[in-house]
Parts: C-alpha cells; structure tokens; sequence
C-alpha cells in the first residue's frame, strides 16, 4: 500500500513538471528558451511518471501479496473452524456415552436409593432394644451375654449374605484377653478427716478397677481437688494451675469446662487424658469424683 502510494506521488509530480512547462510558455521568454524548457520538463515529467508507475506495480504486487496473505489467513480460520466441527462432532458422538454413564450412575443412585429405602428404623431398635437387654448381663468380654451377643450378629451376617471371614470358616475371631478385677473383699477406702476416719463400702460408695501391672497396690496421700482435672494450654486453661499434687491423690470431676467446643470437651473428659495429666503433674493417685446424674446410670 506504502508503494502504491509513492508511486502516485511521482505520478502526480510528473504531471506536475508538465504543468510548469506549460506555465513557462505563457510568460515573457524567448522561443528558444520555451523550446528548452518543454523538452526538459517532457523528460523530467516523463522519467518521474514512469518510475511513478513503477512504483506502483511494486505497490499493486504488496497489494496482491497482502490479498494472498489475507487468503493464507482466510484458509488458517477455515481450517481452525474444520477443526471445531471435528472437535464438535467428536462431542457429539461421544455424548451417547456419556449419558450411558450418566444412566449408569443414575441406577446406581437408584439402587443406593433402594438400599436406604430398605433400612427400617423398626429393625434398627429392634436389634438395640435385644443387644441391651438386662438378660445378656452387659456383654462382657469373654461373659456368657457377650457369647449371646456376638451370636446374635453372626446370624444376622449370615441372614443378610455377607461371607465368613474368621476362624476355621466363621464369623469369629479368637483374640486372647488378659483381665484384671478388684477382689471386693480386700479393696478398701477409708476417708480421715480431722482425725476421723470414715470407711466406704465397695460397690456403693465407691468402684475401682484392677491395676493390670501389680497383684496389690496402696497408696496413703493428702486429698487434693483440681476441678476438672484440665490443662488445656491451647486454650488458656489449667486446673492444675498454682495446685501442688506431687506425692498426693489427684480428685477430679467428670468432663471438661462447658466453655470449651464440643470436641474438645469430648477429648478433656477422656479419664485417659486426665489419668495423663495427674502423672504429669506429679500426682501419686486418682478419685475421680462422680455427680448424682453419672450414679445414677
């Protein structure tokens, strides 16, 4: 376009030296002097005019090529829209898939559905209300309750199709346990306060657990209360907090600070977590002090 354009301007100039020439032959000179003055101004004017269009071929091969480039460019966006429709196309014969997949996934949130649908509340409480029943004796560990009770899910696996996978081709698996029972007749608490001594009954005023490490133990230590027992360093907070309990029994309430969020009371209420605590500190032994509601279950 740049060519095309200088070209004209030659042209123009050409035309331009013409019209001095003839402009010259109007004024006031020789004959000889406008004689000159044409044949000089007819080369000038003819040698600019035909570089002019010289020029302008270059301008109108810059055009062509420029047409040629636009077509390359014509041909690339035909090519990238082909592309799209292969592209489209594939989507589109691709989709009956797909939606054999959605289906797919469908009728298995139908069947999942289905499934939901068949777990009854009924059968649910069904099952509590017997596996608590007062008949199996708490269910425990080795008693003949937990022998009920394991039964009683055995076949309710086999009743529902699950395989066995325990010993010897059952629902079962035999895991060795060790247990531990305070013997009531020799476990003692004895409370002296003021030199008054108040002795408890097992089993009423008091429970404790069997110590699986020693046959006997007995400790003789000033009571101390820590509350709840707590240190929660993340949260600001230590029952222990100014409270010397090395060497003494540790006494602490169930649960953790009703400030604390939920789980975190569930974690603080652990006894583990409070047997932890009363070591760190030091402690020689545990009471942990129930409430009236915690006797009453």
């Amino acid at each position: 376009m740049l060519y095309f354009l200088v070209g004209r301007l030659f042209h123009v100039a050409g035309g331009g030296h013409r019209k001095i020439c003839v402009d010259h032959s109007r004024a006031h000179v020789t004959e000889e002097q406008r004689a000159d003055c044409d044949r000089t101004g007819e080369r000038k004017a003819s040698r600019m005019m035909r570089r002019g269009k010289r020029i302008q071929k270059m301008g109108w091969v810059g055009m062509k090529s420029i047409r040629m480039a636009v077509a390359t460019g014509m041909a690339g966006l035909v090519s990238v829209l082909l592309l799209a429709l292969a592209l489209s196309a594939y989507r589109v014969a691709g989709r009956p898939a797909r939606e054999g997949a959605i289906a797919a996934a469908s009728s298995g949130a139908d069947k999942a559905d289905e499934l939901m649908a068949a777990i009854r509340g009924e059968a649910i409480r069904a099952d509590m209300r017997f596996l608590a029943d007062d008949l199996l004796e708490g269910r425990g560990t080795g008693t003949r309750g937990y022998e009920i009770a394991a039964k009683y899910v055995a076949a309710q696996f086999e009743a529902i199709g699950l395989q066995p996978a325990g010993d010897g081709g059952t629902y079962f698996q035999n895991v060795p346990f060790k247990s531990s029972r305070p013997d009531g007749q020799k476990t003692s608490l004895a409370l002296i306060n003021g030199g008054k001594e108040d002795k408890l009954e097992f089993k009423k005023d008091f429970i404790t657990r069997g110590d699986p490490g020693r046959a006997e133990s007995s400790v003789e230590a000033d009571v101390v209360f820590v509350g709840d027992g707590v240190t929660a360093e993340e949260q600001g907070y230590d029952d222990y907090q100014g409270v010397d309990v090395k060497g003494k029994v540790a006494a602490f309430l169930y649960g953790a600070p009703p400030s604390f969020e939920t789980s975190l009371r569930a974690h603080y209420s652990s006894l583990e977590v409070k047997e932890a605590n009363a070591a760190a500190n030091g402690a020689g032994g545990m009471m942990l002090l129930d409430d009236q509601g915690l006797e009453n279950l």
